[in-house]
């Protein structure tokens, strides 16, 4: 399970944050070479660890990255009591398939985290309509914004939830251009 997946720098490098483990994973430079002692590295590598590092910083400070924890940590319970229970454990296991409490652990936190991205066609304008923005304050969800592709003459009614996965990346994005302009 991942809590901030991939920071694609728009040239097939993926960099990611696990959070189920706290790990950084960079494609470049490393900052730190064999001898414990810390590379000068290109300033587009340290800026992709500064966007991951942000990730952490945001699971382990901010209510809904510690709520995230809570999810995983339950997750693995669950699994124990899972495998626990049964003497033959069919892989590949999805947990939500199977465990209840995952399903609705899963669903309440898909709700919140909006989409990721936008793929059916161009971004040339945006509507948000006040009574999508009241349902999301009462129901606890991400914001519904509509999507107008005027090149392709297309409307998307519900083209993209905006939610916490847009939250955090912003914020990701927005310190990494502090030490990467480009």
């Amino acid at each position: 399970m991942e809590f901030f997946e991939y920071d694609d720098n728009l040239d097939g490098r993926i960099n990611s944050y696990k959070s189920n483990f706290f790990h950084i994973y960079l494609k470049g430079e490393s900052l730190i070479n064999n001898d414990r002692r810390f590379n000068r590295i290109s300033t587009r590598d340290y800026g992709s660890f500064v966007h991951e590092y942000i990730h952490y910083i945001q699971q382990i400070t901010t209510p809904y990255g510690i709520k995230y924890n809570s999810y995983f940590n339950n997750n693995l319970i669950l699994y124990r009591e899972l495998v626990n229970s049964n003497e033959v454990v069919n892989l590949p296991l999805e947990l939500e398939e199977v465990i209840e409490p995952a399903k609705l652990m899963e669903l309440e936190l898909k709700e919140k985290n909006g989409s990721k991205y936008f793929s059916k066609g161009n971004i040339d304008d945006i509507e948000i309509s006040d009574l999508d923005i009241q349902s999301a304050k009462e129901k606890d969800t991400a914001v519904n914004i509509g999507i107008y592709d005027f090149e392709n003459n297309k409307a998307f009614v519900d083209g993209f939830q905006f939610g916490y996965w847009c939250v955090i990346e912003s914020m990701a994005h927005l310190v990494q251009s502090l030490v990467n302009p480009e």
